[in-house]
């Protein structure tokens, strides 16, 4: 099924009838109070960079336009929280960051702005937001900061963890914050891409799930007639995948399905019974690193 820019998938990864229409990049989306689905990005229609679609994927009128992109959406209550890097929003000036109401989209009175670009939004418990800004609300925060809602008292709150970088992610964690993003120090600490951080001046480490570093060489012979062997390096123990795929992209066959190897240089076969001659790809996978060899199987 064609669709461009947003999809709803089933849980086995078929495309689903609702295709809400927009023109442009989507770069986020939250639900609406009713069953629908807010969407914010680049597309300039059927609103500008920001719309409201129904269950169905009908477009919902809504008069909370940008003027430029929006990246961040956070839906709580009645309200929807922008992020992005916009200077308006309907009829009223707002840098970077604006709640309108969920019924229609007009912008609340509330205008903290940001000096740069908001990436990322977490209205779970108040607002946390993260991006590339150096200033917010009239203070200083970098890279991420946190207001009461605007139906508390819509003030920056304290929490202050003085990012060196760039912050995309923001997620919840107990009560304290995972920030991801593109930086090298927290808190003044050097914490490099992901970093908890918790309430006042403390930033506990949290370790990156960094991907395993693979070596890959080539496959041996190559052209082959029967098996064929590849070595691969695994700087620390890995759970590693090994499959044959088709010129089509097709898997033709699974060699090794998340085994767990130890650090060190392996060797794995790769047998080709029954195997139309051809061009095939062997693609390994071991953690979250992958790596690719092209291989000719002649008869």
């Amino acid at each position: 099924m064609a669709r461009s820019f947003v999809a709803a998938l089933t849980n086995g990864g078929s495309p689903k009838s609702w295709a809400p229409a927009v023109n442009g990049i989507v770069y986020a989306f939250a639900p609406t109070p009713a069953s629908g689905v807010f969407l914010g990005g680049a597309f300039t229609t059927p609103h500008l960079r920001i719309a409201k679609f129904d269950e169905d994927g009908g477009a919902v009128p809504w008069s909370g336009g940008a003027d430029g992109t929006v990246y961040a959406l956070a839906q709580q209550g009645s309200l929807l929280y922008l992020g992005g890097d916009f200077h308006a929003v309907g009829d009223s000036a707002r840098l970077r960051i604006a709640a309108v109401d969920t019924v229609g989209g007009t912008a609340l009175a509330w205008k903290p702005n940001a000096d740069s670009t908001v990436r990322v939004m977490d209205a779970s418990a108040g607002l946390f937001l993260g991006g590339s800004f150096t200033s917010t609300g009239g203070f200083t925060r970098k890279g991420a900061a946190s207001y009461d809602t605007p139906e508390q008292t819509g003030k920056l709150s304290p929490w202050n963890p003085v990012v060196t970088g760039s912050v995309s992610a923001i997620v919840p964690y107990g009560n304290q914050t995972v920030i991801a993003g593109n930086f090298n120090s927290v808190k003044g600490i050097t914490r490099s891409f992901l970093a908890l951080v918790g309430s006042g001046s403390r930033a506990a480490s949290v370790t990156p799930d960094r991907p395993a570093s693979i070596e890959l060489g080539p496959v041996w012979p190559n052209p082959l007639r029967h098996e064929g062997r590849m070595r691969f390096t695994l700087v620390r123990a890995s759970r590693v995948s090994l499959a044959l795929y088709d010129i089509a992209g097709r898997r033709a066959r699974q060699v090794l399905d998340d085994k767990l190897f130890p650090a060190g240089a392996h060797d794995a076969a790769i047998p080709t019974a029954g195997l139309e001659p051809g061009v095939y790809f062997a693609h390994l996978r071991a953690g979250a690193a992958m790596g690719t060899r092209k291989l000719v199987i002649v008869r």
